[in-house]
């Protein structure tokens, strides 16, 4: 059902034109976890902070495509092509579902040749500041629209901390509050319209 509604209201902020095909961006936000929650054990374990990541992909807009939840203790890069992978075919325009973007923005935790050349595989041209080299200008700029994205599912009272021990569970209220961004979106654009 959740992922029925994500689709749905990606598709009518699509056929609003609110989203920006141009570039997609990824990062990845901590949130403490109680009551048990975990993920499943590593085979070795690392230090780090305890608890739970959410890992967004968004379009140039800010809009949330896909979320994934690891452990708190999980690299960013481990996950970054699932979660290229995981933004649905989106529809609600002519013609054929759109699911790639021109060019993928992150920061130096994606620095990885593996995941460069899987973006390019995906006709999507990443653009990644490498370690120990100059900075990009003006990507920290582009780049803000994701933070914003990751800061505002936390902002929900029951995101702030993962309660849940089950990651379905948290997986379906983080689905729920995306869902819940969207349609903001969508109403904020369909109210200045009419007024």
């Amino acid at each position: 059902m959740f992922d029925r509604l994500h689709r749905l209201l990606l598709a009518e902020v699509n056929a609003a034109g609110r989203i920006d095909w141009s570039r997609a961006i990824v990062d990845g936000g901590h949130i403490p976890a109680k009551k048990g929650a975990r993920e499943p054990a590593r085979p070795r374990p690392i230090r780090g902070r305890p608890g739970s990541k959410h890992h967004v992909i968004t379009d140039g807009a800010g809009t949330p495509l896909a979320v994934l939840t690891t452990g708190g203790t999980v690299p960013d890069i481990s996950r970054a092509v699932d979660l290229v992978d995981a933004v649905p075919p989106i529809a609600g325009r002519r013609g054929r579902t759109h699911r790639r973007f021109s060019v993928l923005l992150a920061d130096t935790g994606y620095d990885s040749a593996r995941f460069r050349t899987a973006c390019r595989q995906r006709r999507t041209e990443p653009i990644i500041p490498q370690r120990g080299r100059k900075h990009i200008t003006g990507l920290g700029r582009l780049r803000s629209v994701v933070e914003q994205s990751i800061a505002l599912p936390h902002q929900i009272r029951r995101l702030a901390i993962r309660w849940e021990h089950h990651l379905d569970l948290h997986d379906a209220l983080v689905s729920l509050a995306c869902a819940l961004i969207r349609w903001r979106r969508l109403t904020k654009q369909t109210t200045s319209r009419s007024c």
